[in-house]
């Protein structure tokens, strides 16, 4: 790593859990008491979910396993047909093999277009089972659209473009863009910060995820890379410099000082494919080791510009 010295319809997939299992010539007997259906009465997804599983419940006993079972899908309305949505797998003869450690869920792939539309709404109807009796027999899916939104459209891979004030070199890289590494992250930053995963070709050092932060605001159309943030720190000497911890924190180049409590002001375009930051600062991601600022940095860039892969 280099380092600077600072100066419905028909559907097509559906897929559940368990379903290469099958009973053999021992076949478990039960009470016969066993129930199959939805674990909720709905659930609400952005089309950017990407793959869903939505849990088949089984409850009691069946006289013998597989439990086996079809399923309906159908979307509402006709302003798009279920495969302009989701793609499932099949759609009958599905089984549960009293695995728990296997459970029995309902699988598809999201469609995320460019879009703006309204939410759409897709039924899932348990219409036979052979081996339970049905309960819960139906769940709403809503799919929420992202596109209206220019927070979630900002989400993404992006190649990150920048004018090294060492040597004038253009240095670019691949990173992501997404809203949180975990969906109570996601809820927290949501419309506020966007978060930054990978640097200078790098997505992790030493397994540590490498983050660094956007803050955002709709309303005035703007955001900041934000300075004084950690981008990663683990026990090790990263850099080869003598240290036994590494850490790296964001800083901001601005008149020739570098400073943590600053930030890189930029906007995006209405398509949100790029997004440009001001020329006269500089990101410069610096290195501290054994919890002091070796005097080291990790690039420093002006004329940060992002663009949508």
């Amino acid at each position: 790593m280099k380092i600077l010295k600072y100066s419905l319809f028909t559907a097509a997939l559906l897929c559940f859990s368990g379903l290469m299992s099958s009973c053999d010539d021992d076949s478990i007997t039960g009470a016969g008491d066993a129930t199959i259906g939805f674990a909720q009465a709905s659930y609400t997804y952005k089309e950017s979910a990407g793959l869903v599983k939505i849990p088949v419940q089984v409850t009691g006993e069946p006289e013998e396993y597989p439990i086996t079972f079809n399923v309906e899908a159908q979307i509402e309305g006709d302003e798009v047909s279920l495969d302009d949505v989701v793609l499932f797998t099949q759609l009958t003869g599905l089984k549960y093999a009293g695995n728990e450690d296997a459970p029995a869920y309902v699988e598809f792939q999201l469609i995320d277009n460019e879009e703006i539309n309204d939410s759409r709404f897709m039924t899932l109807t348990i219409t036979s089972a052979s081996g339970a009796t049905i309960a819960n027999a139906s769940t709403r899916v809503e799919i929420a659209d992202n596109d209206n939104n220019p927070y979630e459209r900002l989400w993404g891979e992006w190649t990150y473009s920048g004018v090294s004030i060492s040597d004038g070199s253009t240095s670019t890289f691949t990173f992501t863009i997404c809203g949180g590494l975990t969906p109570e992250e996601e809820a927290e930053n949501a419309d506020k910060r966007l978060v930054c995963v990978g640097y200078a070709g790098n997505s992790s050092i030493g397994g540590i995820p490498i983050v660094w932060y956007i803050d955002y605001d709709g309303e005035a159309g703007t955001c900041s890379i934000a300075g004084g943030e950690t981008m990663f720190e683990i026990a090790a000497d990263a850099f080869g410099l003598g240290v036994s911890t590494t850490k790296v924190v964001t800083s901001v180049l601005f008149e020739d000082k570098l400073y943590e409590n600053m930030s890189i002001p930029g906007s995006w375009n209405d398509e949100c494919t790029e997004m440009t930051f001001s020329s006269e600062y500089g990101l410069v991601p610096k290195i501290y080791g054994d919890g002091e600022y070796t005097g080291y940095v990790w690039g420093q860039d002006v004329q940060i510009v992002f663009r949508k892969k």
